[in-house]
């Protein structure tokens, strides 16, 4: 009888971190099931013990996760290139790819697709501080009024995943896991 006692504590033990996988996975793919724009705001990303400010929401479209990079302000996103380096480095290590990126602040949703979407080169994030600047420097003339220089180089971005991805994959690589 003790035997069979502690032999199932072993399995509890050992099932517990692949039932809790498996839980949130299952939790996550049903919220964003129920809703068509189904966003939900995530926690805060962390780099190692240091806390990242930096907000990022994520949202089903047409079968494709959206993640939203929320913009920089008087009291949030402080952290806002470090977290977008960070986002990028951990879609790169989970082997997701990104299909575009779209600026999404409330004047550029008014402009058409086309000329919210950044014409950058997303397909290697191997070096992902360079492709944070290149998006910077691109997305400063999104939404811009003509005849105006510099902009804002730290907006709203929509980044559209290239392919279906289950919601408890993409959460451990956004929150330092991998795939």
């Amino acid at each position: 009888l003790h035997r069979v006692d502690r032999r199932q504590r072993q399995m509890c033990i050992r099932d517990r971190s692949r039932l809790m996988r498996e839980l949130v996975e299952l939790h996550l793919e049903r919220f964003l099931k129920r809703r068509n724009k189904s966003a939900m705001q995530l926690p805060p990303m962390r780099d190692g013990e240091r806390t990242i400010d930096a907000r990022l929401d994520v949202e089903e479209r047409d079968g494709l996760p959206h993640v939203i990079f929320h913009s920089r302000g008087e009291r949030r996103n402080s952290d806002y290139r470090e977290g977008l380096t960070l986002l990028l480095r951990r879609l790169h290590q989970g082997g997701f790819g990104i299909a575009r990126i779209d600026v999404d602040s409330a004047k550029a949703r008014a402009l058409p697709a086309e000329a919210r979407t950044l014409a950058i080169d997303v397909a290697d994030l191997s070096a992902p501080e360079t492709v944070a600047l290149a998006i910077g420097r691109a997305s400063k003339q999104v939404a811009q009024k003509p005849g105006a220089t510099g902009g804002n180089d730290t907006k709203r971005l929509r980044i559209v995943l290239a392919a279906p991805a289950p919601a408890g994959e993409l959460w451990q690589a956004l929150w330092g896991g991998g795939r």
